[in-house]
């Protein structure tokens, strides 16, 4: 089945961390918040979220998901030898992960990943992808006690951190550090997510004209550490002049579960790396797809919680297998009633919608 476009276009959005955000839009820019350093001396501008008790037991024990989405606006460049300025980070109280990012004389993004020898890594080549948006991820396994650094998607390095380290201690951080490194860096997104409690901090900026002037990140429950100074500033980008790095086509299904990030979850078949375009969770495919892309999901109800407008394309999600709804299917949403129904298979929703098959 295929239907198009009767009153609104619509987006369903799926339990899974209980926060909705709409998809990236392939034709229009995001908005971002700016951290700028401008010195050559330690001086920093960051914000922190400080986890529950709970919280913090749930990271240690069940492991967690740390991603920022940002683009290196300038670097250090030809001044050697200072640490990175822009860094994301936390903390177990007696361990800390922390990834630094700047730029070389060459034009090439780089990553510092801190422990044992601070390892600077390439992570571009020379040229303008290295000023362009990027996913970073730090994703946490309980079980080694190690963290691995993903790049755009890509396992990059797994290490121990810093140990012993009592800094940040249940703090998850973001901005510019106290080093020597100068830098600028916008930032379109951040969440912090723990295994088995989901999301529990965010940061987004959104997109060109929703909303006009991108907030701040201590509008959406982050807390600034550092205040900023004549030499490091923070101000709203709204929008930016580059778009965000959205995939055309996401895959999503629970056998996914288990897969180390980066890695290819399912051989021969159409995903290539898991957390890039391979998810267990729509609410994750919905934060990395284009609007105007497809999300392919497999196997099992989908229980849908909640719905937003989603402009003139959309998000076409086919449904493979999908109880009540066919193999194959694929649907368009379109809105016809509020009629307030929070809960139901796709099918079920679409029907008491009153969804029309106009071929």
């Amino acid at each position: 089945m295929k239907t198009r476009p009767i009153l609104h276009l619509i987006l369903l959005y799926l339990v899974v961390f209980g926060v909705s955000l709409t998809p990236a839009p392939a034709d229009i820019l995001p908005n971002a918040w700016q951290i700028a350093d401008a010195t050559g001396v330690a001086a920093a501008l960051n914000f922190t979220n400080t986890l529950t008790p709970a919280q913090k037991f749930a990271s240690t024990n069940n492991g967690w998901h740390f991603t920022v989405v940002s683009r290196l606006v300038a670097g250090s460049g030809a001044v050697a030898g200072n640490n990175p300025a822009q860094f994301m980070t936390y903390g177990h109280g007696n361990r800390r992960f922390m990834v630094g990012w700047d730029m070389n004389a060459a034009g090439q993004l780089s990553a510092t990943l801190y422990g044992s020898a601070n390892p600077t890594l390439q992570l571009t080549s020379a040229g303008a992808n290295a000023t362009n948006y990027h996913q970073h991820d730090l994703v946490y396994d309980p079980a080694t006690g190690l963290a691995t650094y993903l790049f755009d998607g890509a396992s990059i390095r797994t290490w121990s951190g810093l140990s012993p380290e009592a800094n940040y201690n249940g703090q998850a951080l973001f901005g510019s550090a106290a080093s020597a490194g100068q830098s600028t860096m916008n930032y379109h997104r951040v969440r912090f997510a723990i295994n088995g409690m989901g999301s529990v901090s965010e940061y987004h900026a959104g997109f060109e004209g929703d909303p006009a002037t991108a907030p701040s990140p201590t509008h959406q429950g982050w807390t600034l550490t550092s205040p900023p100074t004549p030499v490091v500033t923070q101000s709203a980008v709204s929008p930016d002049s580059l778009p965000l790095p959205c995939r055309t086509l996401a895959h999503v299904d629970p056998q996914f579960a288990g897969t180390p990030l980066g890695a290819d979850p399912d051989g021969a078949g159409p995903a290539t790396r898991f957390g890039w375009d391979a998810f267990t969770t729509y609410e994750e495919a919905q934060l990395a797809v284009c609007e105007d892309g497809t999300i392919q999901v497999a196997g099992g109800d989908i229980k849908i919680v909640g719905l937003e407008p989603a402009g003139e394309n959309g998000v076409r999600v086919v449904f493979d297998d999908v109880a009540g709804l066919g193999q194959g299917a694929e649907c368009l949403y379109t809105l016809q009633a509020a009629s307030g129904l929070t809960t139901s298979t796709p099918w079920t929703y679409v029907q008491t919608l009153g969804m029309e098959d106009l071929g």
